[in-house]
C-alpha cells in the first residue's frame, strides 16, 4: 500500500487527488493549514485517511508534520496560490512574493522535511512535476475548461505508477 502525504488537500485537486488514491488502497495524509477545513472536505472518515496540519510557507508546521509520519511512498506538493489576473503594470509586489512563498519555496520545505521518509520506501526517491492544465476550481475559476478529476488523473497516476 502507498503511503502518499498532499498538501492543499482541502479543497480542489488536492481533494480529488486524495479521494483518488484512497479509492485505490493508498493511506493518505490531507495536508492543509486547517483541520477543520479537512474535516468539511472528508467528511467520510476512512481508516487509510489522516489530517495533517501543515502551512507549507512555515516551516515549523512543516517540521511538526514530518514528525507526525514515519515513512512515505509519494508526496504530492499540491498546495498553490493563483496569479489572478493583474498584468505585470500593476502588480502588487507583495502579492508575488507570496505567490513565491507558497508555489515556490512551499515545496522546496516541504521536500526538504520529508525526504527523509521517501529514502526508506521501496520505490526510493522519484521526482516528478506536472501542470494540471486550467481547472475548474477556487483558483481556476468557471471559465477553466477541465475538470478537477481531469485536473488530478495525471498526479494519480504517477503517485501510483511503479514504473515511471
Amino acid at each position: 500500500m502507498k503511503k502518499v502525504l498532499v498538501t492543499g488537500a482541502n479543497r480542489g485537486i488536492g481533494k480529488q487527488i486524495s479521494l483518488d488514491l484512497l479509492a485505490l488502497g493508498c493511506k493518505v495524509y490531507a495536508g492543509a493549514r486547517d483541520i477543520a477545513k479537512l474535516k468539511e472536505a472528508f467528511p467520510e472518515k476512512s481508516d487509510l485517511l489522516y489530517f495533517i496540519e501543515i502551512d507549507v510557507t512555515d516551516e515549523s508546521t512543516v517540521e511538526k508534520a514530518a514528525s507526525k509520519i514515519s515513512a512515505l511512498d509519494v508526496v504530492i506538493n499540491n498546495a498553490g496560490v493563483g496569479v489572478g489576473e493583474t498584468d505585470l503594470a500593476e502588480a502588487n509586489l507583495e502579492e508575488v512574493k507570496r505567490i513565491f512563498e507558497v508555489n515556490f519555496f512551499g515545496p522546496m520545505l516541504v521536500n526538504k522535511h520529508f525526504i527523509p521518509h521517501l529514502k526508506n520506501s521501496a520505490d526510493g526517491i522519484k521526482v516528478n512535476s506536472m501542470c494540471p492544465g486550467w481547472v475548474k476550481s477556487d483558483m481556476g475559476g468557471a471559465g477553466a475548461p477541465r475538470t478537477v478529476q481531469q485536473g488530478a488523473d495525471t498526479a494519480v497516476v504517477l503517485a501510483t505508477s511503479s514504473n515511471i
